[in-house]
């Protein structure tokens, strides 16, 4: 499966105001909290998160234009996160960051609409369709960005960093002082 997904960072302002915006057409999946870590050994990302008693690693191949994220993502369901984090850095695979955010989620056709806020970093409107092969991704890719555009946000607002890179850039402001 291939995830193609973007994100725009949110004021308070935006925070508040989308909720209401996005139930007038899309229905409520309702409010979780998922922790994520981050494995890597340069060639892909792994992923462990665990929500509502659920663990996952996911296994990411990333690709990335102009802010619309295109991932190759392989899930596999394990029954505890302990073990295969300590398999994974035993063998190569470091943890790079670690990452927990509270998601309002709404369901708009085949699209995932999320309200998120990220711990250290702020709040986050992503939204994301699994899709299954390449032929399929420009199309998804124009109905993204329509969505977005229907809630106030081009494409120029997309927030071009993944979010391990803007944990890694606040890690490494906060060493600098």
């Amino acid at each position: 499966m291939v995830e193609v997904e973007a994100k725009v960072r949110l004021s308070d302002k935006d925070f508040k105001r989308l909720p209401k915006a996005i139930l007038a057409f899309a229905k409520p999946l309702g409010v979780s909290s998922k922790k994520d870590r981050y494995y890597g050994n340069g060639a892909f990302d792994l992923r462990i998160r665990e929500e509502i008693g659920v663990a996952v690693l996911t296994i990411k191949h990333r690709k990335r234009e102009k802010g619309i994220e295109m991932n190759e993502e392989t899930e596999i369901p394990i029954l505890s996160a302990a073990p295969w984090d300590r398999m994974l850095r035993k063998n190569g695979f470091p943890l790079k960051a670690k990452k927990e955010k509270r998601c309002q989620a709404f369901r708009f056709g085949k699209f995932r609409i999320e309200l998120n806020t990220v711990k250290g970093l702020g709040h986050f409107l992503e939204i994301e369709q699994l899709v299954r092969g390449e032929s399929e991704v420009l199309k998804v890719k124009k109905e993204l960005v329509a969505l977005f555009l229907k809630l106030g946000f081009g494409p120029a607002t997309f927030e071009r960093k993944l979010y391990l890179e803007l944990l890694d850039e606040k890690m490494k402001n906060r060493k600098a002082h």
